[in-house]
């Protein structure tokens, strides 16, 4: 899926959104609002999935958020496929931009059930 995304923009991308967080809305609308929300399923932050959940159906709509909810789930799903199936973190795609991507730093590395360290 990623490497697929990277061919949709030619390779232009800023990989500082995904340690800094989305700063603009990148041609995505509202990318800030679906960023955050992402952060939050993956944090299993309960409170604040509620409170984005209710903004992205005021903002986008019910079925939007299906979509929305859909897509984060699925995201999720492969992440823990790929945790089950032992892929390691460190591989020759990784090596590049693994300093500057934090992989290190990440809070889900200390989730338990993610093989954290």
């Amino acid at each position: 899926m990623l490497r697929e995304s990277v061919k949709s923009k030619d390779g232009d991308f800023l990989l500082d959104s995904i340690t800094a967080g989305v700063t603009n809305d990148q041609d995505v609308q509202y990318a800030g609002l679906l960023a955050e929300f992402a952060e939050a399923v993956v944090e299993r932050d309960k409170i604040n999935i509620k409170i984005l959940s209710k903004s992205i159906i005021d903002k986008m709509g019910a079925e939007a958020f299906v979509d929305v909810a859909a897509t984060a789930a699925g995201f999720h799903g492969v992440v823990r496929i790929a945790d089950a199936t032992g892929i390691p973190v460190v591989n020759e795609m990784s090596l590049g931009v693994r300093t500057e991507l934090k992989v290190d730093h990440f809070y889900a590395s200390g989730l338990g059930d993610r093989g954290g360290q």
